[in-house]
């Protein structure tokens, strides 16, 4: 869904780079700002069109690209348009970011915006079941993830959830 929407984004961002080169004179020095933003918009999009068979998009490229062209909004004067696709895009990359959750002997690291460390007293029960990790905490919050195949390389459910509760168990019974 992510690269649909910087798709139609950078597609709209062409078009519009592409009208206000045309209405702009050569002599303006907009008129070279707006052909830098159609170049840098167009070229992400035109790659991994061309890249689509081999199964490449890379979409960070194209939300990078984005961001770069809101610069080049903001520059040329249209401020809300060149905010605005700047916060679409930003929060497109950390949308898009790849999930690391990381079990250390002392705390979860779970990486949200902001990232947080859980300690596995804050814990009331955690569970890998089916591929979706479930963390209940003790202030009734509840964080699930769904981990993709692709991420499960050799992961052992029962081994983890063994290893959990015995990390659940002696937090508990620290305090």
């Amino acid at each position: 869904m992510y690269k649909v929407i910087a798709i139609l984004i950078s597609i709209i961002n062409i078009f519009g780079f592409a009208f206000c080169t045309a209405k702009t004179s050569e002599e303006n020095s907009s008129h070279l700002l707006f052909i830098i933003g159609f170049s840098m918009v167009s070229s992400p999009l035109v790659t991994s069109l061309v890249f689509k068979k081999s199964g490449q998009f890379n979409l960070a490229n194209m939300l990078v690209s984005l961001m770069l062209a809101s610069i080049f909004w903001v520059i040329a004067g249209f401020y809300f348009a060149g905010c605005l696709q700047f916060i679409s895009a930003l929060s497109g990359l950390f949308a898009v970011r790849k999930m690391k959750i990381d079990f250390k002997y002392d705390y979860i690291f779970y990486p949200s915006i902001p990232s947080k460390k859980i300690k596995w007293n804050e814990v009331a029960n955690l569970v890998l079941k089916d591929n979706i990790l479930t963390i209940d905490l003790k202030n009734n919050k509840l964080i699930q993830y769904r981990i993709k195949e692709s991420e499960n390389d050799g992961l052992n459910e029962d081994s983890f959830n063994t290893f959990v509760q015995q990390r659940i168990t002696q937090s508990s019974n620290n305090i």
